[in-house]
């Protein structure tokens, strides 16, 4: 179950998923409570702010496609390695910080590849980009819960 949950345990709809997460780390340990588990957001938003910072430094150094290339393994790497873990500080640090870092580094890519071939309309380009990206986390919403607990 923890692996089908990873698949769609990106971090927008985590407050839907939250009570299923923390049900099963407390089958490993008794002391994982809701306030344990709902520190995974907050956790997620922060390291994901660091490695915003982070990739825009890189983005000066590194062609986009490797830092896509780097990041996205790294973000695809470390989710497969959370959902296989029973212990929940251990999937704390592999969802969380390194999930958070490595999606970071690769948040900024699109926008700057987009201000770039749309110079004269980087305000239009971005907001279609950003409301993109929350059109999907309204979307993984809905379809998470039918999924989970239909």
């Amino acid at each position: 179950m923890s692996w089908f949950l990873q698949l769609i345990a990106i971090v927008p709809i985590w407050g839907n998923i939250v009570v299923y997460m923390t049900s099963y780390f407390r089958i490993y340990n008794d002391s994982i409570t809701m306030h344990s588990t709902f520190l995974v957001f907050p956790l997620t938003l922060a390291s994901a702010a660091l490695g915003m910072q982070l990739g825009s430094v890189l983005m000066d150094y590194l062609h986009p496609r490797v830092q896509l290339t780097l990041g996205g393994g790294i973000y695809v790497l470390s989710l497969f390695v959370s959902s296989y873990q029973t212990n929940f500080y251990l999937y704390l640090f592999f969802y969380s910080v390194v999930v958070g870092v490595s999606y970071g580094t690769i948040y900024m890519i699109p926008l700057k590849l987009a201000y770039a071939y749309y110079p004269s309309n980087k305000g239009q380009v971005g907001g279609i980009i950003l409301a993109s990206s929350s059109i999907g986390a309204i979307v993984w919403t809905f379809l998470s819960v039918g999924l989970v607990n239909p």
